[in-house]
C-alpha cells in the first residue's frame, strides 16, 4: 500500500509540473500526456483528481495535435479510467463533454445521458449547459430548446453561457438575424452581452465570410463598449481559415492589439493551424510576433514536424525563417524533433539538407534512425552508408550501442564485409564488434572475432565490457586469453609516467560475482593470468593478498607473485533536565510553586515578585493586586521595576489616577530610574486621552532629554501610533502635527511608517474635512514616500463620487507604490462600497495580472469582516484575470458559506467550478466534504485522503487560468489616467478612456 501511495505522489508530482505549464503557456504537449497516461497504466491506480486532470488534458489545450487525435486520445483515457476503477462522479462527465465539445465530436446527447443514468451519474446544470452547446454546435435548435425547457422545469438557472451557445446555434442554422436577436433577449433577462457573446456571433459571420457584417458587429462592440481580446481575434483568425476564408485573414489580424501575453497566444493558434494543415495561416499569425528569442520559431517549426509536413515544406520555411534573420537554427531544431518523434526517413533529409547547408551533423542524430531499423540489415548498414557519405565515420558508440544491436552479428566474417565494404577500416570495426559481442555475454565469438582480425583494442572501451561478461558466465579461461591481446591502451601523460593497470582492475573488478566467493574468483583467474602470461600491478596483487590470502593456496599465492609487483559515530550523552528555575515557569506553575512553598513554610518572597511580573505582563489586574497585597502585608519592599510593571497595567486598565501614582513611586523608589520608551508612550498617550495633552507632551519630552531612545525604534511604532491617535481623537490636527513633530521629528522613537502618519490624516477624516485630509495626505507621501489613510480616504471620495479627489488619491498612490498595487487597491474600495461594475473595469486594465499574495489578501479581509457579498462579488470579476488562481477563490468563498453554515451554497460552488472548467484541489474537495458531513448532507464526489496531496494541489491554478483567459486583458501599464467621473454616470466613458490612453 505505500509503494503504490509513494508512485500515486509521484505521478501528483508530475501532474503538478504539467498543470503549472498550462498555466503558464495555455498548453500541454501531447508527450507529457503520453507519460501521465503511460505513468497511470503501470501504476495501474488512479484517484479521482488525477483521472479528472487527465480527460481535461485532452482537450483544447493539447493544441498540437488535431481534433481527431484529441478525440481518439481521450477516448482511450475513459476507457482505462473506467478499467482502473477511478471513482467518478458528475464532474467527471462534464470534462469528458467539454472535452468533446472542444473537439467538435458528432455525438448524441440523448446516448450521453443515458451513459451517465446508467453509471449512477445525476446530471447538473454544466451537464446540461454542455449538452444546449452540442445541439447549437449542429445548428439544432430544436434539440437545444428540449433541454433548455427541461432546465427551466427543474428550476436550473439560465447563465451566459447558455445564450452564447444559442448564438452560435442560430448561426449554424444559417438564421444569423436570430442570432442577433439573442443579445435582445439577454438584455431583456437582465444579462449584458459579453466579449465571448460578440464572439459568438462574429464567429458566425467569419464562418460565412461576411466580412462587411463582421465590421458591424465590431463597431457594434465598440459603440457598447465591449472589447475583443487578442484571443477573441486569433480565434476568428482559426475560424477563417477553418472555413476557407482566408482572404479576410489579414483584416482580422489587423485588429490585435498586440498587448501582454500575445506571444502565447500566438503560439498556440500557430499550433492548431498547423495541426489542421493551415501552414501559410499559421505564418501570417507568426508574423504578427515580436521576435525576441535567439531561435524564434522553434515551436513554428518543430510542429511543422510533428504534423506531418513534407521535407520540402519544412526546409521552405526553415530557409525563410533563416533569411530574416529569425533563426539560424531551424534545421536542427527539426531534425531533433524528427528523431524525437521516431520519422525516421524524414529525419535523414532533414540531415542531408543540413549537410547541404554546412550545417554541422552530428553522430547522434543517427542512434534513433538506427534503433528504427532494427531487423533490417539492409536499412542499417544504408544508414551507416550515410553518415560515410556525409563524411562522419561511425564511431564506437555508433557501432556499438545502435547499429551492431540492431543486425544479425552471427557471423562476424560478414558483419566486417559489410562494414569494409561501406569504407570503414578493419580497426574502426572489430573493437566495437567485440564490444557487442561480450556486452551481449558472447565471449568466444568475441575472443575469436579479436583473433582473427587482429587490431589494437582499446581497454578503456572493452575490459568493462569484458568484467560484465564474466561475472554473467565465469568463463575465465576465454576472457583472460582476450585479455592478454588487449594492448596497454595509450602512452602515459608526462603527469604519471605509469600505465593503467587494466588486468588488475580486470581481475579486482570480477570479485564482486554474486555467484562466486571472492577467494573462488581468485582461483580461478590467478592460473589463467600465469598461463597467459598476463601481468598485475603491485598494489592489486597486495590488495588481493591482503583481503584473501589466508583463503588461498600455496600454488595460488607463488602465481601471484609471479605474476606481479572508519570514524566513531560520536554522540553526546545527555543530562538530566535540571529542575527548572522560577523564571522559567508559566503563571500556572508558578502558581501552583506558590503553594507548595506556603504549605512548606518557605520564603515566598521570590514567587510573588515573578507573579506579580507576570499577571501585570499578561493584565491580570484583579490578580496582580491581590499578590501587590500579599506583599505589603509580608513587608516587601517594591523595586523601581515592580512599581514600573504596576503603572503599565494601569494604562493598560485606563486607570490614569493609579498609574500616575505608581509613576511617582518608581522615582521615589529609586531616582536614577530609567522608565522603558513604551512605558513613557502608553502613559503620555492615556494622559492625551483624558485631556491632558500639554503634560502628556512633557512627560515625552523629558524621557527623551534625560535617556534618549533605549528601544528599538521599530519596535516603537505601535506605542507612538497610539499617542498620536490619542491626540488626533481628543486633540486639533495643530496639535496632532505638534506630537508628530516631538515624538517623530525631534524624538525619533518611531520611523514615519504609514502606521505613524496615519493620524496626521484621520485627525482630519475625524472632522469630515475631506480637503485637509487629502492634501495632509499628498504631503505625507511627497515627504515619506507612504500612504496614510488610503483606503478610508479613497472610500470616502467614492461614497461623496468625489471622482477628481479620488483621482489624485490615485496618481499619489501610483507614484509611490506603483499601478498594480494601485489598481488592486482601488478594486478593493469599490467592491466595498458596492461599485461591482466599477470594480471590473479596473480588472479589465490592459497589463494587470493576477497579484496572488493581494487576492489572498482582500478575500481574507472580506471573510474576516462577514462580506460574503463583496468577497462573491470578487469571485466573479477576476474570471478573466490572466494567472489567477481560481480554485484558492472557490476556496475562500467555501469558507465564506461555511462561516454561516450555508451548505447549499458551498455544495454550488463546486458546480460553478465546473461551470467555470476549474478542477477543484483536494484540499478544495475535503474542506466542502467536511462541511457536508457535519450538516449530514450527502457527498457527490470522491474526496482525496490527507496523503493525496503531494504539492499541495497540482491542479491549483492551471487549466481554468489559461480557460479564462480568453476574456483576458493584458498589455502595457497605462499612465497619466484620467478618473474623472469614475464615481459619477460616465465612469465607463472614463476607465474607457483609461483603457485607450494604455493602447496608445
Amino acid at each position: 500500500a505505500s509503494s503504490l501511495q509513494t508512485r500515486l505522489h509521484s505521478l501528483d508530482r508530475i501532474l503538478y509540473r504539467v498543470d503549472n505549464e498550462v498555466r503558464r503557456t495555455g498548453r500541454v504537449s501531447r508527450r507529457d500526456v503520453d507519460d501521465v497516461f503511460a505513468e497511470v497504466k503501470r501504476i495501474g491506480s488512479v484517484t479521482s483528481s488525477q483521472g479528472l486532470l487527465l480527460v481535461r488534458s485532452c482537450g483544447s489545450f493539447l493544441r498540437e495535435e488535431s481534433p481527431e487525435q484529441r478525440t481518439q486520445l481521450v477516448d482511450r483515457v475513459w476507457s482505462t479510467l473506467q478499467e482502473l476503477k477511478c471513482p467518478m462522479d458528475v464532474s467527471h462527465y462534464n470534462a469528458l463533454l467539454q472535452v468533446y465539445l472542444e473537439n467538435e465530436l458528432k455525438f448524441s446527447p440523448t446516448e450521453f445521458l443515458a451513459t451517465m443514468e446508467k453509471a449512477g451519474i445525476q446530471a447538473n446544470r454544466v451537464t446540461y449547459q454542455r449538452l444546449i452547446h452540442r445541439f447549437c454546435q449542429e445548428g439544432d435548435i430544436s434539440g437545444a430548446s428540449k433541454i433548455l425547457e427541461h432546465m427551466k422545469s427543474q428550476d436550473l438557472p439560465i447563465n451566459e453561457k447558455v445564450f452564447n451557445s444559442l448564438v452560435m446555434g442560430h448561426a449554424r442554422a444559417n438564421d444569423m438575424e436570430n442570432a442577433k436577436n439573442i443579445l435582445d433577449v439577454m438584455r431583456n433577462a437582465h444579462l449584458e452581452p459579453t466579449a465571448d457573446t460578440y464572439f459568438a456571433l462574429l464567429r458566425g459571420h467569419a464562418e460565412r465570410g461576411d466580412a462587411e457584417s463582421m465590421n458591424k458587429v465590431l463597431q457594434e462592440l465598440e459603440r457598447n463598449e465591449v472589447f475583443l481580446l487578442d484571443d477573441h481575434y486569433l480565434g476568428l483568425v482559426n475560424v477563417l481559415a477553418c472555413s476557407g476564408h482566408k482572404h479576410h485573414v489579414d483584416q482580422v489580424l489587423d485588429k490585435t492589439r498586440r498587448l501582454a501575453g500575445y506571444t502565447q497566444d500566438c503560439i498556440n493558434t500557430c499550433m492548431e493551424l498547423l495541426a489542421l494543415g493551415h501552414d501559410d495561416v499559421a505564418h501570417k499569425v507568426f508574423l504578427t510576433m515580436t521576435s525576441r528569442l535567439e531561435n524564434h520559431g522553434n515551436f513554428f517549426v518543430s510542429q511543422l514536424v510533428r504534423s506531418g509536413a513534407p521535407l520540402e515544406k519544412i526546409v521552405q520555411y526553415c530557409n525563410d525563417f533563416k533569411s530574416r534573420g529569425f533563426n539560424t537554427r531551424a534545421l536542427i531544431r527539426c531534425t531533433e524533433v524528427a528523431l524525437q518523434n521516431k520519422k525516421a526517413e524524414l529525419a535523414l533529409g532533414l540531415i542531408n539538407e543540413m549537410h547541404k547547408q554546412e550545417l554541422p551533423v552530428r553522430h547522434h542524430y543517427f542512434y534513433p534512425v538506427l534503433l528504427s531499423k532494427s531487423g533490417n540489415d539492409d536499412g542499417v548498414y544504408a544508414v551507416l552508408k550515410s553518415m560515410m557519405d556525409l563524411e562522419l565515420e561511425p564511431n564506437y558508440e555508433t557501432l556499438g550501442e545502435f547499429a551492431l544491436p540492431a543486425l544479425d552479428t552471427s557471423d562476424p566474417e560478414r558483419v566486417v564485409g559489410k562494414l569494409k565494404g561501406i569504407g570503414m577500416s578493419v580497426g574502426a570495426i572489430v573493437n566495437p564488434l567485440v564490444y557487442h559481442y561480450l556486452e551481449t555475454g558472447k565471449a568466444k565469438m568475441a575472443l575469436s572475432t579479436a583473433e582473427q582480425f587482429p587490431v589494437n583494442l582499446v581497454p578503456s572501451l572493452l575490459v568493462p565490457a569484458m568484467v560484465n561478461c564474466f561475472r554473467e558466465s565465469n568463463d575465465a579461461v576465454t576472457l583472460v586469453k582476450l585479455l592478454s591481446l588487449v594492448g596497454e591502451g595509450p602512452t602515459p601523460t608526462t603527469a604519471s609516467r605509469k600505465r593503467t593497470d587494466w588486468a588488475g582492475r580486470f581481475v579486482l573488478d570480477c570479485l564482486s560475482n554474486k555467484a562466486a566467493l571472492p577467494s573462488e574468483v581468485v582461483t580461478w583467474l590467478v592460473p589463467e593470468l600465469a598461463a597467459n602470461d598476463v601481468k598485475i600491478g603491485q598494489a592489486a596483487a597486495e590488495t588481493l593478498r591482503a583481503r584473501y590470502g589466508k583463503n588461498l593456496s600455496s600454488s595460488i599465492l607463488d602465481m601471484l607473485d609471479k605474476i606481479s609487483t572508519e570514524m566513531l559515530d560520536e554522540s553526546d550523552t545527555l543530562s538530566p533536565g535540571a529542575i527548572p528555575s522560577q523564571n522559567d515557569m508559566t503563571i500556572e506553575e508558578l502558581e501552583g510553586h506558590l503553594v507548595e512553598l506556603k504549605n512548606k513554610g518557605m520564603n515566598t518572597r521570590g514567587a510573588l515578585r515573578r507573579l506579580l511580573l507576570l499577571h501585570c505582563r499578561y493584565r491580570n489586574l484583579d490578580r496582580a493586586m491581590e499578590i501587590a497585597e500579599q506583599l505589603k502585608k509580608e513587608g516587601s519592599p517594591f523595586t523601581g521595576a515592580m512599581h514600573a510593571q504596576l503603572l503599565d497595567l494601569f494604562v493598560s486598565a485606563g486607570d490614569l489616577d493609579k498609574a500616575l501614582e505608581h509613576h511617582k513611586l518608581v522615582y521615589e523608589v529609586e531616582p536614577n530610574f530609567r522608565l522603558d520608551d513604551h512605558k513613557v508612550l502608553n502613559l503620555a498617550s492615556l494622559m492625551i486621552s483624558k485631556g491632558r495633552f500639554e503634560e502628556g507632551l512633557r512627560l515625552v519630552e523629558e524621557s527623551f532629554a534625560a535617556h534618549g531612545v533605549r528601544e528599538s525604534p521599530e519596535n516603537l511604532q505601535r506605542n507612538v501610533f497610539r499617542l498620536l491617535n490619542a491626540v488626533s481623537q481628543h486633540g486639533t490636527p495643530e496639535q496632532t502635527q505638534q506630537a508628530f513633530d516631538l515624538a517623530v521629528v525631534k524624538c525619533k522613537f518611531a520611523p514615519p511608517s504609514t502606521l505613524v502618519l496615519g493620524p496626521l490624516v484621520r485627525c482630519h477624516l475625524l472632522r469630515d474635512d475631506l480637503a485637509q485630509a487629502l492634501s495632509a495626505f499628498e504631503t505625507c507621501a511627497k515627504a515619506y514616500k507612504h500612504t496614510p489613510m488610503k483606503n478610508e480616504l479613497s472610500r470616502r471620495f467614492i461614497e461623496k463620487e468625489d471622482s477628481e479627489s479620488l483621482q489624485r488619491v490615485v496618481d499619489i498612490s501610483t507614484e509611490v507604490h506603483g499601478e498594480m498595487n494601485t489598481l488592486y487597491d482601488l478594486m478593493s474600495y469599490f467592491l466595498e462600497c458596492g461599485h461591482v461594475r466599477q470594480a471590473q473595469k479596473i480588472l479589465e486594465t490592459p497589463g494587470l495580472r493576477a497579484r496572488h499574495q493581494r487576492l489572498d489578501q482582500i478575500c481574507e479581509t472580506f471573510l474576516l469582516r462577514d462580506m460574503i457579498t463583496e468577497l462573491e462579488h470578487l469571485v466573479q470579476i477576476t474570471k478573466d484575470l490572466f494567472d489567477v488562481n481560481r480554485d484558492a477563490m472557490y476556496f475562500f468563498l467555501l469558507r465564506a458559506y461555511a462561516s454561516v453554515n450555508d451548505v447549499g451554497r458551498a455544495l454550488d460552488v463546486w458546480t460553478k467550478m465546473q461551470e467555470e472548467n476549474v478542477q477543484p484541489s483536494a484540499r478544495t474537495l475535503r474542506f466542502l466534504a467536511a462541511l457536508l458531513r457535519k450538516e449530514g448532507q450527502p457527498l457527490p464526489f470522491e474526496v482525496p485522503p490527507e496523503e493525496d496531496d503531494p504539492a499541495e494541489e497540482f491542479g491549483r491554478r492551471s487549466f481554468e487560468a489559461r480557460n479564462s483567459a480568453r476574456g483576458l486583458a493584458r498589455g502595457a501599464a497605462s499612465r497619466g489616467v484620467s478618473l474623472e467621473s469614475l464615481i459619477a454616470r460616465d465612469v465607463d466613458r472614463a476607465l474607457d478612456e483609461w483603457q485607450r490612453l494604455a493602447d496608445s
